[in-house]
């Protein structure tokens, strides 16, 4: 599902969240559908298991899972069905 609570199209199944984080301590965090081949190119650095936290640098992290609602808040990562590589 996609941040509403809409169920997400059939060409984007996944659920993405994207972290930036800045060396200023500054955020923002996006929720949205993704598609496998969005969540295929995810590969996740060991600062990211760290995401939400004040880091002070500048980092993306991105974070793919495949069950309903597995990337709603409050959660940064997500608790189940996380697809997301490592590094």
């Amino acid at each position: 599902m996609d941040p509403s609570g809409k169920q997400c199209p059939q060409t984007q199944p996944f659920c993405m969240t994207s972290v930036t984080d800045t060396q200023h301590g500054r955020g923002d965090i996006v929720r949205r559908c993704a598609s496998k081949a969005d969540c295929d190119a995810i590969v996740l650095q060991e600062t990211c298991r760290h995401a939400g936290e004040v880091l002070h640098m500048d980092i993306i992290c991105k974070f793919c899972c495949n069950q309903a609602n597995c990337n709603a808040p409050p959660s940064i990562i997500p608790q189940t069905g996380l697809v997301t590589n490592h590094v």
